[in-house]
């Protein structure tokens, strides 16, 4: 479905989703994602959502044991406070594979004390938790698990204090209320450390064969505008004939703040019209924060997840006209 992506050199959207200047590298190459974008604030857009064999848990046997009753499993893996690879004992039906399991003994580095991260997430968004690990000034790796299922191993460079942020993606079929995140640090020889959790509230989005999810950090409002490629507008404001429609809006108006932070626009399956859409986020208002806002906005399109990082500067809320357009995406 996704013909390509598009990579903006400059993109600034005045009143309405035009380019005034920008630059485009496409990669036709039989429906695959290719390039990532990047534009508007600066944010960048990588590659997200992936997962990988292997799992994490917070419980399991010792190294090269199996223990005979678990109080949480994976589909895909062992623990990584449990043993290496073995064969699994009853009741742990998962510990077979533990590929991404990892023994605690022999690991050489520093221990998690400290996750914070966003109280409330939605299906197929992207989120940031920042992870302590005190005294850390080098780079470190981490195992990172999202209810369970382990993805790419994830290396990250401290900020001040030992403070590590950790960027993890939530599945589109995500449902509950509430989504785990498990992060594990490994020493350079892949030896595991103890893995901490972090659990945030889980709002349901919509989801069809595309779906374009804003997150930000802070408690303002930012709108998330996407235009059709017959020049439709969705936003808080308008929805679509072909069914696409805004079902998340946070802290409208700053009032009420709602804290949830998340704005999600969606189309059902196979209403999502063929051709170039255009993504853009504007500062609405500051709900009395002077702070930078940073931003993520994710893109899903079938099994194709990319993301998108940004941020505002605290004078750059409360223009109604600009809409800082960060990525184009096609459907073909």
């Amino acid at each position: 479905m996704i013909k390509h992506w598009a990579k903006l050199s400059c993109l600034v959207l005045c009143g309405q989703l035009v380019a005034t200047a920008c630059t485009t590298e496409n990669d036709d190459d039989d429906g695959g994602t290719t390039t990532a974008a990047s534009g508007g604030s600066g944010g960048n857009l990588g590659s997200g959502g992936t997962t990988a064999n292997g799992g994490t848990t917070a419980s399991g046997g010792s190294a090269g044991e199996a223990p005979t009753t678990t109080t949480a499993t994976t589909a895909s893996g062992g623990s990584a406070s449990g043993g290496t690879a073995g064969g699994a004992g009853a009741g742990n039906e998962a510990g077979s594979a533990g590929a991404a399991g990892a023994s605690t003994e022999g690991y050489d580095g520093g221990q998690i004390t400290e996750i914070t991260g966003p109280d409330t997430v939605t299906n197929g968004g992207t989120f940031t938790v920042q992870v302590t690990i005190p005294g850390a000034d080098d780079e470190q790796t981490f195992q990172v698990a999202v209810n369970g299922e382990a993805g790419d191993n994830v290396t990250s460079t401290p900020n001040d204090d030992g403070v590590f942020d950790i960027s993890f993606a939530v599945p589109n079929d995500a449902d509950g209320d509430q989504v785990t995140v498990t992060i594990t640090p490994l020493d350079g020889d892949g030896d595991a450390g103890e893995p901490k959790d972090f659990d945030s509230d889980l709002i349901e989005t919509g989801t069809g064969d595309v779906k374009v999810t804003l997150s930000f950090d802070q408690d303002v409002d930012l709108d998330l505008h996407v235009r059709e490629p017959d020049g439709t507008f969705i936003n808080s404001e308008s929805s679509s004939p072909s069914g696409g429609a805004l079902d998340l809006d946070s802290n409208r108006f700053c009032d009420p703040i709602d804290g949830i932070n998340i704005e999600n626009i969606f189309w059902p399956t196979g209403a999502a019209p063929e051709g170039e859409y255009q993504v853009g986020v504007m500062y609405f208002g500051n709900c009395d924060v002077e702070e930078t806002v940073n931003f993520t906005v994710t893109i899903t399109i079938g099994d194709d997840v990319e993301t998108i990082n940004g941020s505002f500067e605290p004078e750059e809320a409360g223009d109604e006209t600009d809409i800082i357009g960060v990525a184009t995406f096609t459907v073909d």
